[in-house]
């Protein structure tokens, strides 16, 4: 189930990827939302609220999602880098992948933070995506994790061939049905021992072009 919390936590971050070019936009901090529009009540403060009340956090100076920790896919770039911004600036820990390593690096020097873990991961190959998932349980199995956000995605290559090799996995299969749904499909089933307890969340992200 996607939980109201977050699909709040992803709408302020879309409003200010849908003035961008997301293929070549920088990681936005949680602060960079005041440079667009935002709907009434979905500000940054307002968030921050929804996450206390999600979390039961009473203390109003503690950091919402103190010890919570969320994985995302595809968090190098796009929705992905705004939305593990969000999570840190929360107090959340972040374990960010993407196969996009000078992006991964980038992402852990501007926030500078041992909250952040940054995990290369090949989403067109599978046996990539099942190591990052040990990875993830040998570091975390014993605490849990609170929510997976699955946001890696592509289309295929524009000079992609039909049927060619540029347009398969590692594995020979369809590269977008892997990328898209595979990868995420076996990531989901490898930490679900640790996404068991009631609060913990599964949230999907699509596009459309």
């Amino acid at each position: 189930a996607v939980s109201i919390l977050s699909v709040l936590l992803l709408l302020p971050v879309l409003v200010v990827f849908d003035q961008h070019n997301e293929s070549a936009a920088p990681c936005f901090s949680a602060h960079a939302f005041t440079l667009a529009p935002q709907p009434a009540g979905f500000s940054p403060n307002f968030v921050a609220d929804l996450a206390r009340k999600r979390y039961g956090t009473t203390e109003e100076d503690a950091p919402p999602m103190k010890d919570k920790v969320v994985v995302i896919t595809g968090a190098a770039g796009g929705i992905g880098c705004a939305l593990t911004n969000v999570v840190h600036d929360l107090g959340g820990t972040v374990v960010a992948m993407d196969r996009n390593t000078t992006g991964l690096d980038s992402l852990q020097k501007s926030l500078g933070s041992s909250r952040v873990v940054t995990l290369p991961t090949q989403h067109e190959d599978m046996a990539s995506v099942a190591k990052s998932a040990d990875d993830i349980l040998s570091r975390f199995g014993g605490t849990g994790i609170d929510m997976l956000v699955n946001n890696a995605g592509l289309t295929y290559p524009p000079d992609a061939e039909p049927g060619g090799r540029r347009m398969n996995s590692a594995q020979g299969h369809d590269l977008a049905f892997t990328v898209n749904y595979l990868s995420h499909f076996l990531l989901v089933e490898k930490l679900l021992p640790c996404l068991s307890a009631p609060h913990c969340r599964v949230v999907h992200l699509t596009s459309t072009y």
